[in-house]
């Protein structure tokens, strides 16, 4: 028969599975908020039974209870899961981190912003072209395009500082792979050399290496694959970072934009020792920050050419409008933006950079300096008083008049002659005479610093401008007339049929009453009838004309003077003699547009092409869009892609959470489950100690109460 002493093994064994457990259990307990940590259980066999002989037959028994192994709850297909998720949720939420950026560099969101720079700068045009000869109007078209070309380049150079941020970013993710992986590599060898027996398992630095993947797999996508020893081979962007007690170190290589000479972006990643494999990642933070930098479809790159392609059509496609036009000192080819010896149209700029767009982009400094506000291109044309001069080699006059006329229909015939020149021969000083040269004013008159000389004659403030010349010498002289039109030289009539009869203001008389508010008119035949065009000729009968742009038009109809083929009608004060040329091309549709102003010498006609250029008119630099129309679609495509970063992140975030909770289900500590371990365990304890104080008490009785006869 078995020896009773064979008991006693069997509770040991029994106490030490049951110990076992409870260390378990308070394991387990004691980690519930660690984390990466996975629920660890006790897996207990029988022990080998014993063969025991007894009433001629044997039979088997049990000798106890052995710990088989202590392992971690996990499932290696959630967590591979996971990583995947990780990469996708924090490529996500890095691109809406910098979109968010870009919003508030744009600030679309405030009363701050570029378009509301953008308007308030159409809107000080709109201004000039009703109101063109006022300097304080002026003035504020200059500081408005000064706010522009401010906040353009203020955007660039944020972004650009955002861009170059990215590379500090990438510096900090690099170096912290580099760590990951090299503590991966260590715990790849303890965990070999741990599980070299084939029935330990080291559990808690399993766990610790599943959380460097965790935290990998979120800055780039990752690839893990279980060795047969129980290490871990980690691939990503087309490397191995990680083989078996062996880490790849990378590092990153910088270079200028070939665009923006001062943007420096992260060229490549690689490994230390082979500098011509670029690593291409697919997913994950880094991914999204190298993307953020370069890409020219969806990051900061992309709204850096924007603002180039703004700039270049400010310098180019709105300057040229500008140049076009006439100053109040009817200088003309002049810039707003940009140098003023500078012709961005033209081959000059073919090697220009986009970053050289932007940096040329200024309020012209001429505008800028004392007087520079007459250079702001406000009308289509200068002075229309002809000018003859007795030295042709000489400096070129410049004519025109404001104030109301005194000599009524009898022109006055004027001769400016220099009495001073300068060394080497630019005009200093002049004197007028208004009876051909027999007498003269007597006084000499001497030009400002910008070559102007005001002279009043005849209840006419004369502008009188010499362009600079070094040919000039005492008594040259500059001859023209004055007439009771010459305060109206400068009407500028646009017509919305090109293939109509043009137009013109054949005279405007009397006073005008809206200040020094320019009023614009538009005119066009009465209806459609014959009454109003012959369609066959072209020829228009009736008129009717509008002072506020369209919306309302004069009621009775203008009929035409049959004798002078002209049409007259007052407006303000000022009667208006206009002609239209008869032509087959005439339609009832068609409008002709010009503006009335004090003086009629600063008509505001080209600043409405110029509010007209930054609102309306479509451009090939921008796409065959205006400048309004592209920069609304360029916030639009923020706005779409901060919305779908957003939708991103609160999708992908809902199934990293999902899974985590399938793999917390799995690996989780659940407390209330682990306090039913404990009874189970420690009941089990008392239990098997029961049993062997029984035990003893049944070798006592058998050492100490038997064997002796009669006791």
């Amino acid at each position: 028969m078995r020896s009773t002493f064979g008991g006693l093994n069997t509770m040991l064994l029994g106490l030490y599975a049951q110990q076992t457990g409870l260390d378990t259990v308070g394991h387990n307990v004691s980690n519930a908020s660690t984390e990466g940590y996975s629920r660890q259980t006790v897996n207990l066999s029988a022990t080998d039974p014993q063969t025991i002989y007894a009433n001629g037959r044997s039979y088997q028994i049990g000798s106890g209870v052995q710990v088989q192994s202590v392992i971690r709850a996990r499932d290696i297909y959630i967590d591979k899961q996971m990583w995947k998720e990780i990469s996708t949720l924090n490529n996500a939420q890095s691109n809406e981190t910098y979109l968010s950026k870009i919003e508030s560099i744009f600030g679309e969101n405030s009363t701050t912003g570029m378009q509301s720079v953008l308007n308030s700068f159409w809107s000080s045009w709109q201004t000039l072209s009703t109101n063109a000869s006022d300097d304080g109007t002026r003035t504020t078209v200059r500081e408005r395009g000064v706010e522009l070309a401010n906040a353009i380049q203020l955007a660039a150079k944020q972004l650009k500082n955002a861009g170059n941020d990215i590379n500090s970013a990438v510096d900090l993710k690099i170096n912290k792979i580099n760590q990951i992986t090299a503590e991966m590599a260590s715990l790849n060898k303890q965990i070999v050399n741990v599980e070299a027996g084939g029935t330990d398992h080291a559990n808690d630095l399993r766990d610790k290496r599943d959380l460097l993947v965790d935290q990998l797999s979120a800055l780039v996508d990752t690839r893990v694959y279980e060795e047969a020893n129980g290490s871990y081979t980690v691939q990503s962007g087309g490397t191995t970072l990680v083989n078996g007690n062996s880490s790849a170190t990378l590092k990153t290589e910088k270079v200028q934009d070939t665009d923006y000479n001062d943007y420096e972006i992260t060229s490549k990643i690689y490994v230390d020792g082979m500098p011509g494999q670029s690593l291409k990642f697919t997913n994950g933070e880094i991914k999204s920050l190298l993307d953020m930098q370069q890409s020219d479809q969806t990051g900061l790159k992309m709204y850096l050419n924007s603002l180039s392609t703004m700039s270049q059509f400010l310098l180019q496609d709105f300057n040229a409008v500008h140049r076009s036009g006439y100053g109040t000192d009817n200088s003309t080819n002049n810039n707003f933006f940009g140098k003023s010896t500078t012709d961005y149209a033209s081959n000059a700029t073919s090697s220009y950079t986009k970053n050289d767009w932007i940096k040329a982009l200024e309020v012209n400094p001429d505008i800028l300096v004392d007087g520079g506000n007459a250079k702001i291109a406000a009308k289509s044309s200068g002075g229309g008083i002809g000018v003859t001069q007795t030295n042709a080699s000489g400096s070129t006059a410049t004519v025109f008049a404001t104030g109301k006329y005194t000599m009524g229909t009898t022109p006055t015939a004027v001769m400016v002659k220099v009495t001073n020149p300068a060394t080497p021969g630019s005009i200093n000083t002049i004197q007028y005479s208004t009876d051909g040269g027999h007498t003269w004013n007597g006084t000499d008159i001497a030009l400002d610093a910008n070559h102007h000389a005001q002279v009043p004659i005849n209840g006419l403030s004369v502008d009188l401008y010499f362009s600079a010349n070094t040919n000039n010498v005492s008594g040259d002289t500059y001859s023209f007339s004055l007439t009771n039109h010459s305060a109206d030289s400068n009407f500028v009539i646009s017509q919305s049929n090109a293939g109509g009869g043009a137009a013109n203001i054949v005279s405007a008389t009397g006073t005008y009453t809206n200040g020094d508010t320019a009023t614009s008119i538009v005119v066009q035949p009465y209806d459609s009838t014959t009454a109003s065009i012959d369609t066959a000729t072209g020829t228009i009968k009736q008129i009717k004309y509008s002072t506020d742009g369209g919306t309302t038009w004069s009621t009775t109809p203008v009929a035409v003077n049959s004798t002078t083929g002209t049409f007259s009608f007052l407006v303000n004060g000022v009667t208006l003699t206009m002609k239209i040329a008869a032509k087959v091309g005439n339609k009832a549709t068609d409008q002709y547009s010009f503006t009335l102003s004090k003086g009629n010498v600063a008509s505001g006609d080209n600043a409405v092409l110029l509010g007209k250029r930054l609102k309306t008119d479509t451009s090939s630099t921008l796409g065959n869009s205006s400048l309004d129309g592209y920069y609304n679609s360029l916030i639009g495509t923020l706005g779409v892609q901060g919305q779908n970063a957003q939708r991103t992140v609160d999708n992908q975030q809902t199934l990293v959470d999902q899974i985590n909770n399938w793999r917390e289900s799995v690996s989780g500590v659940n407390l209330d489950e682990e306090m039913t371990n404990m009874i189970k365990f420690q009941k089990g304890y008392s239990a098997a100690a029961r049993v062997l104080t029984t035990m003893d008490e049944m070798l006592d009785k058998l050492i100490n109460g038997t064997g002796v006869v009669g006791r």
